[in-house]
């Protein structure tokens, strides 16, 4: 599926919701050509079974308690009180709700549907809209999630010793109910999308954007010419990867930004790398790093 994000400007997801996407243009002067197929699937996607990602969770923000203005961003679930999610989901936000353990979180007579009010939000202090760097938050909820279901569990972050893991030429997982295309009439998906994605050099995406935006704490990933990848709508939600030395999945990614010519542009999309800063989520009184 296509994720991207939100900063530069608001773009409509559905009828009822909004999404600010961090989006840059490319260094070339020429956008390449956009993809216009209709999918009835995120773009390269296939729909997630249910308990098939049990840390997926979306948040839904308001300006208001009056529910006007919402916004919609992807987030993950990483012990039983707390949360992460792209800085930049929160801006402009005061109300903030996670809906955990179902497929359909825009349903709320969907099956194992769970809302729970997010009670504090600790964005990076080092985040930045001009250089979109240090995007990532830490939330915590009012009251702690369900335990002992098989539909609502944490991720795993990274060990202490994925710091100096090269994840070029590795395979990482995309999940999220963002939008298939970039037509405008599109709306977010209404079930829960995965695809996955391969992960190249920064040096890559240093070249699509400029060396100014991409530094160690990004994880570059490829959207093969613009079939694959995150677009409007994922902004916060988990990139994982499977750990073939511990045998466990864990989160190395959350989606940071794309490309202002599209989702379907060709241009790759750019993760907030996650080992960078569990250290960071630890002292906020997140999960202890893992050794």
């Amino acid at each position: 599926m296509k994720l991207l994000l939100c900063a530069l400007a608001i773009f409509a997801l559905s009828d009822a919701f909004v999404q600010k996407d961090l989006l840059i243009p490319p260094q070339s002067a020429v956008a390449r050509a956009f993809n216009n197929r209709l999918e009835e699937r995120v773009l390269g996607g296939t729909q997630a079974s249910i308990n098939e990602f049990p840390y997926m969770l979306a948040i839904i923000s308001s300006k208001s308690t009056s529910g006007e203005n919402d916004g919609f961003c992807g987030g993950s679930l990483i012990s039983s009180k707390h949360i992460i999610t792209a800085a930049h989901c929160l801006k402009q936000y005061t109300v903030h709700h996670a809906i955990m353990g179902t497929l359909r979180p825009l349903d709320a007579a969907s099956a194992g549907y769970t809302k729970i009010v997010i009670s504090a939000k600790k964005p990076h202090e080092g985040f930045t809209y001009s250089l979109l760097d240090n995007d990532i938050a830490l939330l915590t909820l009012a009251t702690s999630a369900p335990a002992g279901v098989a539909n609502i569990r944490p991720v795993l972050l990274p060990r202490k010793s994925f710091d100096s893991v090269n994840l070029a030429g590795r395979s990482g997982l995309l999940t999220g109910w963002g939008k298939i295309n970039d037509d405008p009439g599109t709306y977010l998906s209404s079930n829960l999308l995965k695809v996955s994605v391969p992960i190249v050099e920064n040096t890559v995406c240093r070249g699509d954007y400029g060396s100014v935006y991409i530094n160690d704490k990004k994880v570059c990933v490829d959207t093969d010419g613009g079939a694959i990848g995150a677009c409007h709508g994922d902004s916060g939600g988990p990139l994982t990867y499977y750990d073939t030395v511990y045998k466990e999945t864990v989160q190395i990614g959350v989606m940071n930004f794309g490309s202002s010519s599209g989702c379907q542009s060709g241009f790759r999309t750019v993760y907030t790398r996650v080992a960078n800063y569990t250290q960071w989520i630890a002292n906020n009184g997140g999960p202890a790093v893992r050794l």
